[in-house]
């Protein structure tokens, strides 16, 4: 959607549009779009007869601006959230076309021209080939660090090694990837900051170097009995059960990525060939998988049976209003827990079952079936062997085939 574009004479109604798509309640979408009504009585007082985000941000700081420290929602009066939330979702709708927001990821939105850098520094990492999912999630953490600086009155232009080990010192009590991904994000920012001439120096000469992993922690996986418990513990005969019905079967066969499941696409299976092709998220690689008949079957009943009325193309959609598919930023593992403790599971100390655990036990039960380690690496999608590695440090001879037989896989993936 172009940003500047629309008139608001067609901006209200596709605004209004999407919220009923996304299934938005009648009162919500009532007091939003009465928030957009406002905006654009500001828009024609300004002499503007279209949209923009520095028009929304004018129109923020005019009338609701934030004072004072960092606060969360619940501090702010409800008619300064829900303007901060309309702009935003409007943003969101002319930037990627419809919401990706969801209804819980409301972020207090920051001073005007640092909302504006946000979202330049977001456009820069798409530009240079940075995944949308990656540009998304180093964007809120140089939120964060754009918070901090404001909190000690700091200009992006001004940033020293001080303002980098004051931010980096809040995150010290987390684990050592966790740090990684904030290091890399602000040496992301950093080189964008550069590149566009707002620091004289690269800031990224004050961020401490990568902590280099020394060995990876040894995956956990589940048993064959533990597997199928989960699976009986769904609920097959609601929408919301086939959904986590179909999503457990991939993963547990296919052993795809959370990331790749959440954005598969109707038009990724194959269904005369049996097979799902897509393009991986984390690599941008391609790869191409058979299915068997039961993973099938569950997408099937999904789709015809459970999965809400909409435009989109992924498979998976959110059971909650608004009505769209998984954000960047979702995690599957609230599911995973969910059945896992409905089926009585109980986890050893250290035992880690979230969603990446179950594609750990599918690697693991092709390496306990003498599969070489490339073709397990091309079926994992591993741009490299490295990744590999770690499942031969699994003890697994108490485990046994998971739900699928690993030679049939590879027979059929070398004859497609």
């Amino acid at each position: 959607m172009d940003n500047n574009g629309k008139p608001w004479g067609e901006i209200i109604p596709l605004f209004k549009d999407e919220l009923r798509r996304c299934q938005y309640p009648i009162s919500n979408i009532s007091c939003l779009t009465a928030k957009i009504s406002e905006l654009e009585a500001y828009g024609y007082s300004q002499g503007a007869e279209c949209y923009s985000f520095e028009l929304g941000q004018r129109f923020l700081t005019s009338f609701y601006p934030m004072t004072g420290q960092f606060k969360t929602w619940r501090d702010i009066d409800a008619q300064t959230r829900n303007s901060y939330w309309a702009v935003g979702l409007l943003n969101d709708l002319f930037l990627h076309g419809y919401f990706t927001i969801t209804k819980n990821s409301r972020v207090l939105p920051l001073k005007e021209e640092d909302e504006l850098l946000l979202i330049n520094f977001q456009k820069y990492q798409l530009e240079n080939g940075f995944a949308e999912t990656s540009a998304k999630r180093v964007t809120l953490s140089m939120r964060s660090f754009l918070t901090y600086l404001n909190s000690h009155s700091v200009n992006v232009s001004d940033i020293s090694d001080k303002e980098i080990i004051g931010f980096l010192s809040a995150y010290i009590d987390k684990s050592k990837p966790y740090i990684n991904t904030i290091i890399l994000a602000l040496k992301r920012f950093s080189d964008f900051l550069f590149a566009n001439g707002l620091t004289e120096n690269k800031v990224s000469s004050f961020i401490p170097p990568l902590n280099k992993m020394v060995s990876p922690r040894v995956p956990s996986v589940w048993s064959d009995d533990e597997i199928t418990k989960m699976l009986e513990s769904v609920d097959r005969g609601s929408p919301l059960g086939k959904r986590d019905y179909a999503i457990l079967m991939i993963a547990i066969k296919l052993g795809l990525r959370c990331s790749d499941i959440k954005s598969l696409q109707l038009s990724d299976i194959d269904w005369e060939k049996k097979c799902i092709s897509i393009t991986q998220r984390k690599t941008q690689k391609a790869l191409s998988l058979p299915f068997t008949d039961d993973v099938g079957w569950a997408i099937i009943d999904y789709l015809k049976n459970g999965r809400p009325k909409s435009d989109f193309n992924h498979v998976f959609l959110t059971h909650a209003a608004p009505i769209k598919p998984f954000s960047a930023t979702t995690s599957l593992y609230g599911m995973i827990s969910r059945y896992r403790n409905i089926a009585g599971i109980d986890l050893h100390e250290n035992s880690r079952r979230g969603m990446h655990s179950i594609r750990h036990t599918f690697a693991t039960n092709l390496l306990r079936h003498k599969i070489p380690l490339e073709t397990i690496a091309e079926m994992l999608g591993h741009v490299g062997m490295s990744s590999v590695d770690v499942y031969l440090t699994v003890e697994t001879q108490e485990l046994r085939t998971i739900a699928l037989d690993p030679e049939e896989v590879f027979h059929n993936g070398h004859n497609k």
